[in-house]
Formats: C-alpha cells, sequence, structure tokens
C-alpha cells in the first residue's frame, strides 16, 4: 500500500546516525557485490529469531541433516542427551548454558578461536563456571570436519593437534 522500497537477499552492514538526525545505513547482498548507502529518518530492525546463522562448512548426509539445528527453539528438548554447540559467541554460549541445566544432558562447545573474542560478560563468565564444574566440554582451536551417524569428526590444532570422534545426539 505505501510502496516501501524493499530490497530482498541483503544484508545490512553499518548504521549511524548523521549530524542531521538522519541514518546512513549500508547494505550489501548477501550473495557478494558492491555495499549501497541509504539514507533515512528511522530505523527499524526485523532480524527475524537470531538473524543469519553461520551454517556448518561441511556437506552433510541426509541421515545427519535432521539432528544439525541453527536454533534453540526448547532447550528442554534436549535433556538427557549429547548435543555439540559450534560457536563461540553470545548465542552459541546461550544455547550451551539452556542445555547444559537440562537433566542428564552433555555439551560440547567447540571453538574455532583460541579464546574468548566476544560475548558479553555475564555470558563468558557463566560457560567458564559451567566449564570448571564440568557441565560444559571447551574446546578451542576446534573445526568439525565431517559428521557420521552417531559421531562427528573434530580437528583440534594448537601445540598438540589431534583428531577426536566426539558422540552427539544433536
Amino acid at each position: 500500500k505505501e510502496q516501501l522500497a524493499i530490497t530482498p537477499g541483503a544484508r545490512m552492514t553499518a548504521v549511524n546516525k548523521l549530524e542531521d538526525g538522519t541514518f546512513s545505513v549500508v547494505t550489501e547482498p548477501r550473495e557478494g557485490g558492491p555495499a549501497e548507502e541509504r539514507r533515512a529518518r528511522y530505523v527499524l530492525l526485523a532480524i527475524g529469531q537470531r538473524g543469519s546463522p553461520r551454517r556448518l562448512p561441511i556437506e552433510l548426509d541426509p541421515e545427519v541433516e535432521g539432528r544439525v539445528h541453527y536454533h534453540l527453539a526448547d532447550a528442554r528438548s534436549f535433556a538427557g542427551k549429547h548435543v555439540l554447540v559450534v560457536g563461540l559467541g553470545d548465542v552459541a554460549m546461550e544455547t550451551a548454558i539452556a542445555i547444559s541445566r537440562q537433566p542428564g544432558s552433555e555439551v560440547s562447545l567447540l571453538h574455532r578461536g583460541e579464546d574468548f573474542s566476544r560475548g558479553q560478560g555475564r555470558n563468558i563468565q557463566s560457560v567458564k563456571r559451567l566449564v570448571t564444574e564440568g557441565k560444559i566440554a571447551l574446546y578451542f582451536r576446534a573445526e568439525i570436519t565431517s559428521v557420521a551417524p552417531r559421531h562427528a569428526v573434530v580437528h583440534v590444532s594448537g601445540p598438540s593437534p589431534r583428531t577426536e570422534h566426539l558422540p552427539y545426539d544433536a
């Protein structure tokens, strides 16, 4: 009805408030290409439930696709299960924390970096406490190289590189 200019397939990369009270909004096409700047009086963020999750950079066999999730709807559904959580941003940490509180759950948190590099302090402190309590197994410099029906193959680099086969339910 209002004939709004909608640009599908674009993601916002920056928003800056200008001196005149308007905003400069920078977008880029999801599939690559040059950035564009737009001006706006108002900015409304409608990013969905969790924005744009990163997908695992490996091929998944159809038999395991149903056990790979890119969002957490209900942590209780993972009670009694071994869950691998990939990433160490706030969403990954909050997911690991919520699942680790479920009865009988086992959580392995995998991060390709060497340490905590982002995230809210309260999430970092909670994860560190749960690691100390043995409720979360934390792997730094770790990348999933393949996913089989009952285990994921994880390469851990660093001073003593190794490959581990971590069991998982999800």
